[in-house]
């Protein structure tokens, strides 16, 4: 949902308590997904670098490589249909900023910074962002309650670490 619409309902569960039956490595995986899989058109270079951040991130480093397959595929499964890809991101942004806000100190502080930047390169991979990425970039900054400088900060930094 994106446009006029989505912004009237942005701030629906703003101040309720969210609850969310994802694990952190699910929601994690949900967001690094869905930012290959918004455009529909899925393409190696973002795959690789898919699979790579899927192995090396602090979050998914310590799951094994079988449990990092099914993380995969049930992400794909949650965001491959267009009509899901948006509730289960937000569902997942819902979840990593629960986290956050615990305060934590097991890992998951600060996890929607790092969320967002992984989105961004994941999405800047291919060097040709549409609309539609535009999009789910604003959709998650905006969940994952990433302040707009932050934001463009991220979004510059990963756009030039992606253009050579």
């Amino acid at each position: 949902m994106a446009g006029p619409q989505r912004e009237e309902y942005a701030n629906l569960f703003k101040d309720t308590e969210f609850q969310s039956h994802l694990s952190k490595e699910e929601a994690f995986a949900i967001i690094l997904t869905a930012a290959i899989y918004v455009d529909q058109q899925v393409r190696r270079v973002e795959l690789q670098e898919h699979f790579a951040l899927l192995s090396r991130t602090r979050t998914l480093s310590a799951v094994s490589e079988e449990e990092r397959r099914k993380l995969h595929e049930r992400a794909v499964d949650a965001v491959q249909d267009p009509k899901r890809l948006w509730d289960q991101v937000g569902n997942a942004c819902g979840k990593l900023l629960a986290l956050d806000k615990d305060k934590k100190d097991d890992g998951s502080r600060n996890i929607c910074i790092s969320a967002f930047s992984h989105a961004c390169d994941l999405i800047f991979a291919d060097q040709d962002v549409l609309d539609t990425e535009k999009d789910l970039l604003a959709f998650m900054a905006e969940r994952l309650e990433i302040p707009p400088e932050r934001a463009r900060e991220i979004l510059r930094v990963m756009q030039a670490k992606n253009r050579f």
